[in-house]
């Protein structure tokens, strides 16, 4: 009884030392699989924007590109996010969409400017999609529902049209589920307030859209977040408590503009 005690014992003492030496060795840095995941999504997100970028008008007018800049200054530095890391791009489509690929690419339709009734307004669906961007969520929603068969197919270069525009249909038309929808609301609320937006702007915005019976066929975005209504409850919840002092974000005469050039 007792060598059999000694034995379990020395086999518990084994496995726990074994199970703290493994926990102490840093594999991301041995297997460089962190370069790797960053090279990988890099492709993948490149081979999406030039797929999508083949197919619809990119808009090239410098004063609206111009003051997309401004607000993604003004959102990025105060929140330490690295503003090269981020690529902009603005399409003439009537559908009232905004969304992210990977590798930091972030679509907006002029559809989407012209419903937004002020810069602060577009500021806050823009902090939004930030936010799935610094947390993960593109890559995390692609793995989950297209599979890693699928996105290396693309990496490698060997998936066809119809993959390259399902995937891009997936994180265009689709909402993210539940956990990572609030995750980025509660991350875009702190992008606004640190950069001296209300957030209130934001909800006011999927407010607006939830509630308007005589919205355009193309509002993609009310249909791919069907919980809007809460989401603005909510986002309103979590600044109330947070007021800071908000600053202008452009000029009447450069938000005008800004809407002339989508039309």
């Amino acid at each position: 009884m007792k060598k059999a005690l000694a034995q379990a014992a020395v086999l518990i003492a084994a496995f726990l030392g074994t199970w703290f030496l493994l926990s102490r060795v840093d594999y991301i840095r041995i297997f460089d699989l962190k370069d790797r995941i960053q090279v990988s999504e890099k492709k993948l997100g490149d081979r999406l924007w030039e797929f999508y970028n083949r197919a619809e008008t990119e808009v090239k007018d410098s004063l609206l590109t111009s003051n997309i800049r401004l607000i993604q200054q003004r959102l990025c530095p105060p929140n330490g996010i690295d503003t090269s890391q981020l690529r902009f791009h603005v399409f003439r489509k009537s559908e009232v969409n905004a969304f992210a690929l990977p590798n930091g690419h972030i679509v907006i339709h002029t559809g989407l400017i012209k419903n937004c009734k002020s810069p602060e307004e577009l500021a806050g669906v823009i902090a939004h999609e930030i936010a799935h961007v610094e947390k993960k969520h593109v890559m995390n929603k692609l793995v989950k529902e297209a599979g890693i068969a699928i996105l290396s197919s693309v990496i490698g270069g060997s998936a066809g049209a119809e993959i390259l525009s399902q995937l891009i249909q997936m994180l265009s038309s689709s909402a993210y589920d539940r956990k990572l929808e609030s995750e980025a609301d509660e991350v875009a609320v702190n992008y606004l307030l640190k950069a001296g937006i209300d957030p209130a702007h934001l909800a006011n915005f999927l407010f607006r859209l939830s509630s308007n019976t005589d919205l355009p066929d193309e509002l993609v975005l009310l249909n791919s977040h069907p919980n809007s209504k809460d989401r603005a409850a909510r986002i309103l919840k979590r600044g109330k408590n947070k007021k800071q002092s908000h600053k202008p974000l452009l000029t009447p005469s450069s938000w005008e503009a800004v809407q002339k050039a989508c039309d």
